[in-house]
Order: C-alpha cells, then structure tokens, then sequence
C-alpha cells in the first residue's frame, strides 16, 4: 500500500516545518509526498530542502489558487490513495498512516474512500479550539447539512472521477466531496473513527466575515447544482457548524 500526501504550498514559511515534520515522523514510510509550491516569495522552499528528502518531489509553478494545486498533485500521485495535508495542518501523531493503512487492510473489500476525525486548533498549535467528531456515511445526511472534515480524507487513486472545480475559491472542496461520494455506493466510503488531522486556523476559509459570506454564496450555488432544496440543507449546514465550534 502506498500513499501519496499532496501539500499545497504558497508563503507557508511559518506553518511548512511543522507540517513537514509530521510527515517525517510517520511510522509508516510507503508514501509520496507531492508539494505544489505556487512560486512562494518567502522562504518556504528553503525550508522544504532543508529536509532533503526523496519521498518529496517537489514542483514550483504558478496556479490559479489552491484547488488548481491539488488537482495537479492529483494528476502526479501514484500511490494507492490520496489525501491532503494543507502545509498548515498537521497528521494528529506519528501513527496516522500506519491507522489508515491497517484500516483499509481490514476491509474487503478495500474502501474507495476513508475519513475520520479532526481537532482545529489555534494559529500556534497551542490552544484546541473544537474536535470535529465526524460519523458513519449515509447519502441522506448531506441534504440534513451533514459532511465530513475535508482534511482527513483518502481516496483511492483508481476510482477518481472529479476534479476539484476551481471556479470555487473557498467552497471547492464541498462540490467535490458532494460530487464523490454521491458517486459511489455507501458501502465504498468507510469512517474511520480516530483523529487524522489537526487543523490549524487561519486558511483560505477562516472565519473572518468576509470569508463567511463567501463561503455562504458558493455552498448555495453548489447546492443547487445538485439538490431542489439548497437553502434548507444550507440553513442546517451552517447550524451543524455552528453547534460544533461551540459545544
């Protein structure tokens, strides 16, 4: 089994290392790690070679944002799986990979897609602000406004069928996960109930209003894509959001 981790990069000087790290340390050591770095004017390359890896191949281009990043990682990888590590996030500990590799082994037949559990944490890494429990998948859930962290999803290289739609600059990674896993059988997504990401606050979705807005006007114009009744799984899904962070 191999994995391949695809990390976006632009201007992460002060999160890249601990990300990085986190990879390193994994227990499990059948992985690619794939960087999009989008032309970084800081010293986040610098950083990156200074781990002097071979499981790291790393390509500098320009990009149109983030999600025209990870489907050229995609379009790269050659491992089993796919997921994602945002080069401010973290793997929860040095076991992560092995658990999700055990997991999948444990299944037959193997999953098309795996997702588990993510804690969100301060910009320092030092305060925890929620735990993001997610739940077993059922299609019925996401019209109750029902999804599962984004971060903590591999997908099995084969059965890849969408891109990431980059006209969405916040909320593309919503159309995809309503896209892929309205594809498959339910029996082919499995949740794994463990912590796979620790997620750090401040990315391309933060909760500043401005982002909020945003995020808000494209969930709706992706839910009506796909479902007669956007605005009320849109109304659920922002209260689901909201009781999580703060209960």
């Amino acid at each position: 089994m191999k994995f391949s981790i695809i990390m976006p990069v632009y201007n992460s000087e002060s999160t890249i290392r601990d990300s990085l790290i986190s990879i390193r340390q994994q227990s499990f050591k059948d992985y690619e790690l794939i960087i999009m770095d989008g032309t970084s004017s800081d010293s986040s390359l610098d950083i990156i070679k200074e781990f002097n890896d071979l499981k790291i191949k790393l390509y500098s281009q320009s990009d149109k944002n983030l999600y025209d990043a990870i489907n050229k990682g995609i379009d790269l990888a050659s491992g089993d799986y796919i997921g994602i590590l945002h080069s401010d996030d973290c793997f929860y500990n040095y076991q992560t990979l092995h658990e999700i590799n055990r997991f999948i082994d444990s299944q037959q037949p193997s999953p098309g897609v795996i997702y588990g559990n993510l804690e969100y944490y301060d910009y320092h890494m030092n305060k925890k602000l929620y735990f993001w429990k997610s739940d077993y998948f059922s299609k019925n859930k996401f019209k109750k406004g029902w999804m599962p962290p984004h971060p903590t999803i591999f997908i099995k290289n084969s059965i890849i069928k969408y891109k990431y739609d980059i006209t969405y600059n916040i909320s593309a990674d919503y159309k995809w996960i309503l896209q892929t896993f309205n594809s498959l059988e339910e029996h082919e997504i499995q949740y794994l109930d463990t912590v796979i990401t620790k997620m750090r606050s401040g990315g391309v979705s933060s909760d500043n209003f401005a982002s909020i807005i945003i995020r808000l006007k494209q969930n709706y114009k992706i839910l009506r894509e796909i479902y007669s009744n956007p605005l009320n799984i849109l109304i659920l899904k922002t209260i689901t959001a909201a009781i999580r962070k703060h209960f």
